[in-house]
């Protein structure tokens, strides 16, 4: 990440975002697959739940020009993201399955959802 900051810098393009390199690593080398001007999903739902730091603090700091004179701080806690998807996804995959054990998660587990529906709920009812 430091050279395209370094270069973007160099070419005097100030940037006041979010940038997301997604990288692929191997045992040689690190390559860059992909930059994204927004928050990465799901890499996102293992980082920010360590924030310790109002992330409205960090944004505000970002948006002044002054993220140098906050203090950002994360727990010490590992996150590990999950994500399940159906067979054949992203393709043809089949829709309309059952998910179970979603309730029965220890009490430190945060779910995330998407893509699907709640059958014991009206959508929009959470």
């Amino acid at each position: 990440m430091l050279p395209t900051i370094q270069a973007m810098a160099q070419e005097g393009r100030q940037y006041r975002s979010v940038l997301y390199g997604g990288l692929m690593v191997d045992k040689e080398s690190v390559r860059v697959v992909e930059f994204n001007a927004r928050f990465g999903d799901p890499e996102t739902q293992v980082i920010l739940p360590r924030l310790k730091t109002d992330l409205l603090d960090i944004i505000m700091a970002v948006i002044k020009g002054k993220l140098n004179q906050i203090t950002i701080e994360c727990t010490e806690e590992a996150c590990v993201g999950v994500v399940m998807a159906s067979g054949g996804y992203p393709g043809n995959y089949k829709t309309g399955l059952p998910i179970s054990g979603l309730l029965d998660v220890d009490s430190d587990v945060m779910v995330f959802h998407a893509g699907h529906k709640d059958r014991r709920k009206p959508l929009g009812k959470y």
